[in-house]
């Protein structure tokens, strides 16, 4: 699968905010219960999804949780339904046969993955701040 856009075109705010979305859809009081200590998006078991998971009783890791809220998982693509497109995962650097496509050099996962970490981490900050001063 080829990926028509370009590191600098990804808005990991808006990718959060829809997987915010999914959460306070089916599983309402996720941000009361997540570990802001341990949460850590490339930490398979615990990250937003597997900890979702351990706190409904449908699994351990990333993998249940992802299945839980119907998502599907592409290592390279943000289609509309897949964990990527959720803020729950990042782009794999793509390459285009042995060769890094053009435009992703410069492109780390890692960073990408602590970025997430971070914005779901300030998410849950502000909701219980804000939940602590209604």
């Amino acid at each position: 699968m080829t990926i028509d856009y370009l590191p600098g075109d990804i808005d990991y705010s808006a990718r959060v905010a829809k997987g915010v979305a999914l959460l306070d859809e089916r599983f309402p009081d996720w941000w009361k219960l997540l570990n802001l200590d341990t949460l850590n998006v490339s930490d398979g078991m615990a990250c937003v999804t597997a900890q979702a998971a351990q706190h409904l009783g449908v699994g351990r890791d990333w993998l249940d949780g992802m299945r839980h809220f119907g998502l599907t998982n592409d290592a390279n693509t943000a289609d509309d339904n897949t964990y990527i497109a959720h803020g729950f995962n990042a782009e794999d650097v793509p390459f285009d046969d042995f060769d890094v496509t053009e435009g992703w050099g410069r492109y780390s996962n890692s960073d990408a993955l602590d970025r997430l970490t971070n914005l779901w981490r300030l998410v849950v900050l502000e909701r219980r701040a804000l939940s602590i001063t209604l």
